[in-house]
């Protein structure tokens, strides 16, 4: 379920996600987003195990392969699934907190099953289509970022429906973490 709380935030310069953000945003995370419904410890877990299999068919998605970024000099680990139908996705654990996210243009916050969320579509991206990403609380100073990105332009859906697959994809996401982290 995705609440939309729609504030207007200035824009800030162009990023496609948190790495190079500020941490040391002036708006407390309290201020932004609701009491988390549990805290994920994202270092604990693999990106690539984020979408069951039954849900990477929902998805329409191939397998997913797994790399490390980094960010602020800490590994950040990702996993991309390359879709049949156009639409792949990536999720990148990273180590900060997602509020640094709020100053990118065009962001919204928001809730992914009851986590507090930002979620953003850049106008502009580094090649490629269109991308929409969703940047999650998962704990304090770590955010599961779940992106929906085209490999083409113009892209094979608009972006108000890109969004949707992000958060459906994020909602997915969610619900196997805390599965998983309760067990």
């Amino acid at each position: 379920m995705i609440v939309r709380l729609g504030l207007h935030l200035v824009p800030a310069i162009l990023l496609i996600g948190l790495v190079g953000c500020s941490t040391s945003d002036s708006t407390p995370r309290t201020a932004l987003f609701p009491p988390r419904p549990a805290e994920i410890d994202v270092q604990r877990t693999s990106a690539c195990s984020m979408l069951s299999e039954e849900q990477q068919i929902r998805l329409e998605l191939g397998g997913g392969k797994p790399s490390t970024r980094n960010v602020e000099g800490l590994p950040s680990p990702t996993c991309t699934w390359l879709s049949r139908k156009g639409v792949d996705f990536n999720i990148q654990l990273i180590p900060a907190d997602p509020t640094a996210a709020t100053q990118l243009p065009g962001a919204e916050v928001t809730q992914v099953d009851g986590f507090g969320a930002v979620q953003n579509a850049p106008a502009e991206t580094m090649g490629g289509g269109p991308i929409c990403q969703i940047a999650i609380d998962a704990a304090p100073g770590q955010t599961i970022r779940v992106q929906a990105l085209t490999r083409t332009n113009p892209p094979p859906i608009p972006v108000d429906q890109l969004c949707q697959r992000a958060t459906e994809a994020a909602s997915m996401v969610m619900t196997t973490v805390v599965a998983t982290a309760s067990r």
